[in-house]
């Protein structure tokens, strides 16, 4: 405004200079606003623990708890004053592991990666008026965005619960889940080879009963007049590899994938009605002689009515474990163990097997599901998972078998009833044992059903304009918001390996829905090129040996990553909202999904809209309160300026004059 001002001819010999030294402050308001800076965070929203059945009523506690950095990078510090508190000294408050307040299982411990001792012991507070006001050390700030607090009473406790989130009246966030079904082999499906068919959607494999397979499909594209085409499994050439395999077409993918002379796959179809270009339904194939792990890494075929291949997409499995020499041993043993729900459903897990590397004489040998979450160390792998007393005796007898001879690999599959389902043996090591009993293999159960997290979306930093003039007016009209997004948050419940990647994306979807197809393709942008190639980076674990604690007092070992992606180039604030943020595992299955929404406290705005308006303000008493200089103030300097400047000058033009009388 000062800057406009500058141009009346009347004022500009004294405002030109005050708007050249406004025009920097309102630059730093302006990149401000533009670029969405982080705020601190917050917990301010309060509930009763989940499950907690005692008198203390959480959701009456009243008052902020704020998350800022610490002195140090590594650092964060909690300041707040609350109130209806729990009555003692003492009382614990802490930040946990977990992302829900709505599912104590979920929760998790205190939060301290990395950490041989826990930081949050001496984190007390004295109720039921806490002033809180503590340095948590070792904890970075950044990593507490979306995770909870816990509030403990004097008997140690869990009876309070709320959720960190940024300390904004307004913001654009995602939360992320794990989907609730995935519990299979998945194939992605696209065009076969090098036509441009626009085929696109998803193909699940599950076991059923006598080792057949049920296909389940979601198919987009499909030709409109058909009613019907072939839907295969089929072999690979040993020279194609994964990313190449649909690409390459007839090169790579050869016949269907059976053992025996009765193709099985005969006869096997999608369906549809005429007119429609879309498919969903399912369909089981008798046992082809592979075990249902053995399809994994085998492209699904779409055929056309008239028998034309239009459709590929490669098989991955949700849930296996990767087998490698026991830990202290030595040998040459190496092999994939696959798991899936069994078809009666329950806490029945179907498990297929392929090792290689056996001693030729034996033709059986253990495989079990141990207690232990590592291979890093025999005494970290334990003994037999099962659920006792409820299962008994000990269910695990089941073996893997091979002929005896010369061949060292086995393959087959079994059925077992441990009493713990498939969530809840997964981060569980998976032993192979000799045939005299001796533990000769290990690997993890690799499965993501509870990947949590919580990401802040943000559009990119300002550019200025390259046709902005000099003048300060046309300086400030010449910033913009650069065309990106940044993504910002924490997310736990992955591939538990440090180092581990895997895709972190925005999808086309406006939902996230039970099945992985439902968030679409990438959101591309508006020339149509694909900028997702971003990935997250597992830092750490947040169970042992990491946090000095022991991995029986973890329910599930959990990959924490970071999330710290962009700019993302040619994505808009508007072109991203009401999209989905999908997770991948390191093989590329999606894994979770969130859906993009905007907060705003003041009202129930639509999803997508975002109050640039009150974005301004914020940013203007943010600087503001920064310079400690009062509004009230400002227009008093400048109207005393002004008062000023028109005494100076009418003085001036007075005495410039010549007086023709004394009245005068």
């Amino acid at each position: 405004q000062v800057a406009i001002l500058a141009q009346v001819d009347e004022v500009k010999p004294l405002l030109r200079p005050l708007a050249a030294m406004l025009t920097p402050l309102a630059a730093v308001i302006s990149i401000s606003v533009l670029s969405q800076t982080a705020a601190d965070y917050v917990a301010k929203t309060w509930a009763k623990y989940p499950g907690y059945t005692g008198a203390f009523d959480g959701s009456k506690i009243t008052g902020s708890l704020k998350i800022k950095p610490g002195p140090k990078k590594t650092d964060l510090a909690l300041k707040g004053k609350l109130k209806n508190m729990p009555e003692g000294d003492g009382n614990g408050i802490h930040i946990h592991e977990g992302f829900d307040i709505d599912e104590a299982a979920t929760v998790g411990g205190h939060f301290y990666p990395g950490l041989n001792a826990d930081p949050w012991n001496s984190v007390t507070y004295s109720g039921p008026r806490a002033s809180i006001k503590h340095t948590v050390k070792g904890v970075a700030w950044e990593e507490s965005l979306g995770r909870v607090v816990v509030v403990h009473d004097a008997s140690g406790t869990r009876v309070a619960i709320a959720k960190i989130l940024p300390d904004d009246d307004s913001y654009r966030y995602a939360e992320l889940k794990s989907y609730p079904l995935y519990t299979a082999l998945v194939a992605t499906m696209g065009d076969y080879g090098s036509a441009a068919n626009g085929i696109s959607g998803n193909v699940w494999v599950t076991p059923a009963a006598d080792n057949a397979l049920t296909l389940t499909y979601k198919l987009e594209g499909l030709p409109l007049d058909d009613t019907k085409g072939g839907m295969h499994i089929h072999e690979v050439t040993p020279s194609s590899n994964d990313q190449e395999t649909c690409a390459a077409g007839s090169d790579a993918v050869s016949g269907h994938y059976f053992v025996g002379d009765s193709d099985t796959w005969i006869g096997v179809t999608w369906s549809k009605k005429a007119g429609l270009s879309t498919a969903v339904g399912n369909v089981t194939v008798p046992f082809t002689g592979y075990y249902f792990g053995e399809n994994d890494m085998h492209p699904v075929v779409l055929h056309a009515q008239d028998g034309d291949r239009i459709g590929c997409g490669m098989l991955h499995s949700t849930a296996k474990a990767t087998i490698a020499p026991y830990p202290g041993t030595t040998g040459d043993i190496e092999g994939t163990v696959w798991f899936a729900p069994f078809a009666e459903g329950g806490s029945n897990i179907t498990v297929s097997y392929q090792i290689s590397g056996l001693a030729s004489s034996d033709i059986s040998g253990g495989l079990h599901i141990h207690s232990g979450k590592s291979c890093e160390a025999a005494d970290l792998v334990g003994g037999h998972f099962w659920n006792d007393p409820e299962v008994n005796p000990d269910p695990w007898s089941t073996t893997w078998s091979k002929e005896k001879g010369t061949s060292t690999a086995a393959k087959y599959g079994f059925s077992i009833d441990s009493g713990y389902n498939l969530h809840e043996n997964a981060d569980h090591a998976v032993v192979v044992h000799a045939a005299d009993g001796t533990r000769v293999g290990c690997g993890i159960l690799q499965y993501y059903p509870n990947v949590r997290g919580f990401v802040q979306i943000r559009g990119g930093p300002p550019r200025r304009l390259s046709s902005a003039g000099s003048t300060p007016e046309a300086a400030l009209r010449g910033l913009k918001r650069a065309d990106s997004v940044t993504l910002e948050g924490n997310s736990g419940g992955l591939p538990y390996l440090t180092g581990s990647k895997g895709g972190f994306h925005i999808h086309a979807g406006d939902a996230c829905g039970p099945w992985p197809w439902t968030p679409g393709g990438h959101n591309l942008n508006s020339d149509g090129s694909d900028p997702w190639t971003t990935k997250y980076t597992v830092d750490g674990d947040v169970t042992a040996p990491m946090g000095g604690r022991d991995f029986e007092e973890s329910t599930s070992k959990s990959g924490e990553a970071r999330i710290s992606i962009g700019p993302v180039e040619g994505q808009t604030w508007d072109s991203v909202a009401i999209k989905t943020v999908v997770v991948h595992s390191p093989n590329g299955e999606r894994i979770a999904c969130g859906l993009i929404q905007d907060y705003n406290a003041r009202d129930k705005r639509p999803q997508g809209k975002y109050d640039v308006h009150h974005r301004i303000t914020q940013a203007i008493v943010a600087a503001r309160r920064a310079l400690a200089v009062p509004t009230v103030a400002c227009f008093g300097l400048l109207i005393t300026a002004f008062s000023a400047y028109r005494w100076w000058s009418h003085r001036a033009e007075a005495r410039s004059q010549p007086v023709s009388s004394a009245a005068e």
